[in-house]
């Protein structure tokens, strides 16, 4: 069955970024579909053109998926106008290609609600097509939360938009459950929601013991506590770095990676630089392959969130990739990642943007190393039994049952 899949972003593993995209596509195709991808012609995460050809439209195949690029903003980040305009610019494109790519469609899938579900409502009334929404980030809850709305008027209008487009949709993936919970508070049918986490199907096993080959030279002999996504809003990094600055005099041992690139990686870096906090190094937008080795290579991955009752619902990419990799997780924040941990019993917990109690509890995995080795053992064989590629998989076909059945 032929599926147009709308998506902003569609980073395969050679290349940096969220791999949510690419492991439903590929979870689609073993499945036995066919994915046609439309997407931006620009990386989401370093502006850098992506595309294979200077074309409004540009069709690749890239690893046997049909993708179709469309021009997009290198500068969007900049402002919120300019990402205003980006993204009614790339919705735009992305319609005009969804009405060449979809004509043997049976399905339409878009994971960017907020500025495609309204391609994706206007392709199936078009097409005569279900259509599946992949519930990522909520909006304008989201939005909300990171400060980039506050006119009560303007939530309300956006709010019942995105609900109309949620209740055209045949179904609903949601990456987390608490998105699910607040879908179905806003009244949308529970039925018709899918439980689809953010976890890396195709990620390679993680390894029994560490290869301090693959890391790079100033990790070498460093116990190292490894940050990997965005350096944006939602993630709280300062609170990562303030409990670097209490540690770097308390062990020359204990190093800080944090991987990744965003609007406020040029903040950070400056932060590093007039606190001298030498056990600190930024890097960059890495592809998912390296980052792999990376994890692999660390003692601790870490995560943080704004102390802002919104992010109880977030359940980000990292922490499974920590997980996965065997490696205990040191989290500042609450709700659905603190109970994820807890339950697996794979690391500890600490109030959000609580860099002291943070900068505890690695510390007590710097003293306690065969701790911090059965928190990952636990981590790790908490995933393979509650999120294997194979339950995954489960959980896709199932959202699709209803609409292969009307195809058929």
């Amino acid at each position: 069955m032929k599926i147009l899949f709308l998506t902003y972003h569609f980073p395969t593993p050679r290349e940096a970024g969220a791999g949510r995209p690419w492991e439903t596509a590929q979870l689609l195709r073993e499945l036995g579909h066919e994915p046609v991808v439309i997407t931006a012609g620009t990386h989401y995460m370093t502006g850098e053109d992506i595309r294979a050809h200077n074309k409004l439209l540009s069709v690749e195949d890239i690893d046997g998926f049909r993708v179709v690029k469309t021009f997009a903003s290198a500068g969007y980040r900049r402002s919120i106008t300019r990402r205003i305009m980006n993204y009614l610019a790339f919705a735009g494109l992305a319609l005009a290609a969804g009405l060449r790519e979809g004509r043997r469609a049976a399905v339409l899938m878009a994971t960017d609600p907020m500025e495609l579900g309204p391609v994706g409502v206007l392709l199936s009334a078009i097409k005569r097509r279900p259509l599946i929404l992949d519930e990522r980030d909520l909006y304008p809850d989201t939005a909300v939360a990171l400060g980039y709305m506050s006119s009560p008027m303007a939530i309300r209008l956006l709010d019942r938009w995105q609900n109309f487009v949620r209740r055209r949709a045949a179904t609903i993936l949601a990456a987390t459950p608490g998105i699910k919970r607040l879908l179905v508070a806003k009244g949308i049918d529970a039925d018709k929601i899918f439980l689809f986490p953010n976890v890396r199907c195709f990620s390679a096993p993680a390894r029994t013991s560490r290869d301090e080959s693959i890391a790079p030279a100033s990790w070498r002999g460093k116990f190292t506590v490894i940050y990997t996504g965005k350096f944006g809003q939602a993630n709280e990094l300062f609170t990562i770095l303030r409990a670097a600055k209490r540690l770097v005099d308390e062990s020359d041992e204990i190093h800080f990676a944090l991987i990744g690139e965003g609007e406020k990686r040029a903040e950070y870096e400056q932060y590093v630089a007039r606190q001298h906090l030498t056990n600190v190094e930024v890097l960059g937008a890495i592809p998912w392959d390296t980052v792999r080795n990376y994890i692999d290579s660390a003692q601790v991955g870490v995560q943080a969130f704004c102390n802002n009752s919104f992010w109880r619902c977030a359940l980000s990419t990292k922490i499974f990739d920590y997980m996965l990799a065997g490696k205990p997780v040191v989290f500042a924040g609450e709700g659905d990642t603190a109970d994820l941990i807890n339950d697996a019993r794979a690391g500890f917990v600490v109030r959000p943007e609580d860099h002291n109690a943070l900068a505890d509890a690695i510390l007590r995995l710097y003293q306690d190393p065969a701790g911090g080795i059965a928190m990952g053992r636990n981590g790790l064989q908490y995933m393979s039994a509650n999120f294997s590629a194979e339950s995954s998989a489960r959980t896709l076909a199932s959202a699709l049952h209803p609409v292969v059945q009307s195809f058929n």
